[in-house]
């Protein structure tokens, strides 16, 4: 993850931290590492969420991200979720219910979902339920097989 665009922005939940790492990471010169700092008053989970405009087209969108995690006592997953302009899921999918969990080394883990015509915004990230640590790095995305940096854009996108 070396810079992220600046349409990005990131959601840190209560007995939850965000921070770069500069000494654990995959393939850029930093990493996320997601950890929980207080049990006691912990949210359920925490997510690191790109928030960018749905302003593509395409069928269908993929994220793909290395993580390492180390001790998850409940899960990991990565994320994808398409909103409309009032932020309803128009499609949510996540590896949710693979309850991924305890430790392992860096993996490639991809999600995808369909992308609907009408969407207005795409969250996407990872997410970590409970005590661990979660490192991500070398996030991509993809619209149609094809990295978002590449995808058609949408001439009537508002």
């Amino acid at each position: 993850m070396e810079e992220l665009p600046p349409d990005t922005t990131w959601r840190e939940f209560k007995g939850y931290s965000n921070t770069a790492d500069t000494k654990i990471k995959h393939g850029g010169k930093i990493s996320l590492l997601t950890q929980q700092t207080d049990s006691v008053k912990a949210a359920p989970f925490t997510s690191y969420l790109f928030f960018r405009p749905d302003k593509y087209l395409g069928k269908e969108i993929e994220v793909r991200a290395w993580m390492k995690f180390e001790d998850v006592k409940k899960f990991v997953a990565l994320m994808i979720k398409v909103g409309d302009e009032d932020g309803n899921s128009l499609q949510f999918k996540s590896l949710q219910s693979k309850q991924i969990h305890g430790t392992k080394d860096w993996a490639l883990y991809s999600v995808k979902a369909p992308l609907p015509e009408h969407g207005q915004m795409l969250l996407f990230g990872t997410i970590l339920s409970g005590p661990g640590k979660l490192w991500t790095d070398d996030v991509q995305v993809l619209i149609d097989g094809k990295d978002i940096t590449q995808a058609k854009i949408n001439p009537d996108f508002n």
